[in-house]
């Protein structure tokens, strides 16, 4: 033991060895031989140890967590769960049990459950720092976003020097929308974690949502060149290219990607969505391949789906790629909670506080600022498009989509999450919303100074066209709209980003979410007539240059050409859309869902179709 604990593994399995040949039964030779091999990386053969010493010594606590350890890292989470729910009947009162069971269920995706094992835990031990963090992390999963933040600010004055508990703190504010302050967090953890990968590969994705794509390249080369393994960085850098319309690049860093993670889901999906599919070529074979695979998650197998149903649909075989979306939707939306109700409130809530009354009584911001332009919408409605020939004008900086006014109204109002967005807004002072418009113009200007128009491409500032209005009456809010159903479809067979579209998942909840995005639309438009650019996807593809002139003329800019050539134009375009809107204009995206339509009656009764 001796031996073993100070890192002799050699010597010390030697030494176990020897005590099985004078007892073949021995559970604690064979227990310590199973340790071993589980540091060494022996999977199978620490589970044939430690399973041989629980069948001569089924009571021994210690052996029958380390098989729980051994199953974790094999990825049969139902089966370490149930290692260390054993091992909890023998020592209740044990607070690193309750969070080795935390750590299966937190990774099986179980997250109600993870939370209340590391609340156990830290009843027994309050001190202990990895139950805190983990605990936010699962609070995060659940959605209570509030509660994520107060646990892993709690857990950052406790731990002032745990690295660890920062970078969660990073992580859980970068995923809250608040990029600038996880910047600070990620930057001040420079100086001690240097040549950290993940550490460059976080600051590097902050970094691109803020629209500062070349020094986000930067960062993703960097976290690749310390860790040539990183799957994540690769696929990062890929995006970073996709969006720079550097496709080879882009394919290369996928496949590099896969080269060191062949089971990564969201490489093979990215990949896919690069390429024209010929039928059973090798990228097919290989997603399909990793979905027959025991130990593919449910969001491996959700992205691979959606992977494999975009390469079905290239060749027009519409049944199996529908039955692969179908699948893909199910499997990612098992990875998250979402109550279609909450969602309802939020809406609610912003129609209920945004009356001509509240209006009429709050200060306005000062008029004449012009050079914030709101491309609003929902997902997959031409917003990237519209963007994109705004981009071609000369005085036009297109800056992507961008979490600036959002975090804008956090840092003042609390949260990003509507219910309390409209509290907070609503006790504000004049001076206080005016700091709102203040901060998100300071920053959005330093993105492009000598712009005329800088194009804010978030699709969910629809929820804010009030507030926008409100402190910024001469700002432009073009609205995008297209086919219900081809927006709905369009949404569906995408993975869109990995924040703020839960709904996006099931049929019902997305035709809900489509219903009340009209009606808040319909809201804006009563209660700021004439304020809100109007844009038709449908009109803009069949009339492309009279919609161009009229769309250039109300955002009070003087005509240029360019805008029709708007696909030469080499800006990095950070959506899905981003090969799409590299060509010249083309139809075959319009009706699209006619395929489908026998299979989409859920999402059709909810749209009221």
């Amino acid at each position: 033991m001796r031996l073993h604990s100070s890192g002799n593994l050699e010597q010390a399995d030697e030494l176990y060895q020897q005590a099985l040949i004078g007892d073949p039964h021995n559970a604690v030779a064979l227990h310590w031989r199973g340790v071993i091999a589980l540091q060494t990386g022996q999977l199978d053969t620490a589970a044939m140890n430690i399973s041989r010493a629980l069948e001569h010594s089924p009571n021994y606590i210690e052996a029958r967590v380390n098989l729980g350890n051994v199953y974790q890292a094999q990825g049969k989470l139902q089966e370490a769960i149930a290692c260390f729910q054993t091992a909890l009947t023998g020592d209740t009162g044990s607070a690193a049990l309750h969070a080795n069971l935390g750590n299966a269920y937190l990774q099986s995706m179980d997250y109600h459950s993870a939370i209340k094992c590391y609340k156990a835990a830290l009843q027994i031990d309050q001190h202990l720092a990895e139950p805190q963090r983990n605990l936010a992390m699962a609070l995060l999963r659940t959605g209570d976003t509030m509660q994520a933040v107060m646990v892993i600010d709690a857990a950052a004055r406790a731990h002032p020097d745990s690295i660890e508990i920062a970078f969660s703190k990073g992580l859980i504010l970068q995923e809250t929308g608040r990029g600038g302050e996880a910047l600070k967090v990620f930057q001040d953890l420079q100086g001690r974690m240097p040549d950290s990968a993940p550490l460059l590969n976080n600051l590097g994705s902050i970094l691109k949502s803020s629209g500062r794509n070349d020094l986000a390249c930067d960062y993703f080369q960097r976290a690749a060149a310390i860790d040539p393994t990183f799957c994540e960085a690769h696929i990062n850098l890929g995006l970073a290219y996709h969006e720079r319309g550097e496709r080879e690049h882009a394919e290369q860093s996928f496949r590099t990607a896969l080269k060191h993670n062949p089971a990564s889901g969201k490489a093979h999906q990215l990949l896919s969505g690069l390429k024209k599919h010929i039928l059973n070529d090798a990228d097919m074979k290989a997603m399909q391949l990793q979905l027959q695979q025991k130990t593919c998650t449910p969001l491996d197998r959700a992205y691979l789906n959606f992977g494999l149903g975009k390469a079905y649909e290239d060749l027009q075989n519409y049944p199996a790629a529908f039955d692969c979306f179908a699948q893909a939707n199910a499997c990612y939306r098992s990875t998250f909670e979402y109550d279609s109700k909450h969602d309802k409130k939020v809406f609610d809530n912003i129609k209920a506080l945004f009356s001509s009354d509240f209006i009429g009584r709050i200060a306005k911001g000062p008029p004449g600022e012009q050079t914030p332009v709101f491309v609003v919408g929902m997902p997959r409605s031409g917003t990237t498009l519209v963007e994109q020939i705004l981009d071609s004008h000369p005085g036009v900086y297109g800056a992507g989509e961008l979490n600036l006014f959002p975090e804008s109204l956090a840092s003042l109002c609390g949260s990003r999450d509507g219910v309390d967005f409209t509290r907070g807004f609503s006790r504000l002072s004049d001076t206080q919303r005016q700091e709102i418009a203040k901060q998100y113009l300071r920053r959005l200007k330093a993105l492009a100074p000598a712009a005329d128009r800088i194009i804010d491409k978030l699709p969910m500032n629809f929820f804010n066209v009030g507030v926008i209005l409100t402190l910024m009456p001469s700002a432009k809010i073009v609205h995008c709209r297209r086919d219900p159903v081809d927006t709905c479809w369009s949404i569906y067979k995408n993975i869109l980003s990995e924040q703020g579209h839960a709904y996006a998942y099931d049929q019902t909840e997305l035709g809900l979410f489509y219903r009340r995005y009209q009606d808040l639309m319909s809201h804006w438009e009563r209660l700021f007539p004439h304020k809100l650019i109007p844009i038709d996807y449908e009109q803009l593809i069949r009339d492309q240059e009279p919609e161009t002139r009229r769309l250039i003329e109300a955002c009070g800019l003087p005509w240029d050409d360019h805008c029709l050539e708007f696909h030469q134009n080499r800006r990095a375009v950070q959506t899905i859309s981003a090969g799409q809107v590299r060509r010249p204009i083309y139809s075959s995206s319009i009706n699209l869902s006619h395929h489908y339509l026998h299979k989409l009656t859920p999402l059709l009764k909810a749209l009221g179709q």
